[in-house]
């Protein structure tokens, strides 16, 4: 057998190795992502560019953005909520004030009695002043059953709290978390509530918050079946390389 020939047979046998490597690992990946089929087409939730942005507090001025809702599939197969957008205010005077962030609305019937007694959440937005100032904000989930009129309190509620100080104008900070709301037997209707409170140096200063997409997640989405396709064929050539590099 002359010297090509046996580099040749050695580069069939390793990649017969590597496809014994590879193709157990993407079975696992397979097996790994959750079934989804059985989740309905429609969301339950009200989606679209149905959210209010305002300003509460004495200097509180104009007020732009949007909020957009659209549907996701939680980690548990289970129908969710993601609401994106942006919101800048610009004082009209001096002082304190709170950049005001609400989506909600009816759930679908046919979802009313579908979910379990706690849901997942997670947030993520960044708030960008224009003059240094401390920045407190509170985020809050309110839900209500069939038998009761969002005119009433909340049958359950969900509230996260947080702060930065000293926050340099011109410059951002983020905020993010993972928690978990409790929700009433039947849900008939639900709020999210952002409240960012900030204090502008006088007319003209401005607070914007940015929520980017997929960040304040009602029943958070699970990762991208790509995801774990991609990580198996990593670990496989890794193998492979390790074990190549050992026998040289």
């Amino acid at each position: 057998m002359t010297s090509l020939q046996r580099a040749k047979a050695f580069s069939e046998s390793q990649g017969k190795k590597l496809a014994l490597v590879v193709a157990p690992l993407a079975m696992i990946a397979a097996a790994a992502i959750p079934a989804q089929a059985s989740v309905a087409p429609i969301s339950p939730f009200p989606t679209g560019p149905s959210g209010v942005i305002g300003a509460v507090g004495g200097s509180g001025g104009s007020v732009t953005g949007i909020l957009v809702g659209s549907p996701v599939v939680g980690s548990n197969g289970l129908p969710g909520l993601s609401v994106t957008g942006t919101g800048t205010e610009t004082a009209i005077n001096s002082g304190g004030t709170t950049l005001t962030f609400s989506y909600g609305g009816p759930v679908d019937p046919a979802f009313q009695n579908s979910f379990p007694a706690s849901l997942p959440i997670e947030w993520h937005f960044i708030a960008a002043p224009s003059n240094t100032t401390d920045i407190n904000w509170q985020l809050t989930y309110s839900f209500w059953d069939t038998a009761t009129s969002t005119a009433n309190p909340a049958n359950t509620t969900g509230q996260f709290t947080g702060a930065a100080l000293n926050v340099a104008g011109g410059t951002s900070v983020d905020f993010h978390g993972l928690g978990d709301v409790n929700l009433p037997g039947s849900l008939a209707n639900f709020h999210i509530d952002l409240n960012v409170s900030w204090s502008a140096a006088g007319p003209g200063s401005t607070l914007t918050v940015d929520i980017p997409t997929g960040s304040l997640d009602l029943n958070p989405p699970t990762p991208e079946p790509g995801s774990y396709l991609l990580m198996s064929a990593g670990i496989a050539l890794l193998v492979f390389r390790a074990r190549r590099k050992a026998r040289v």
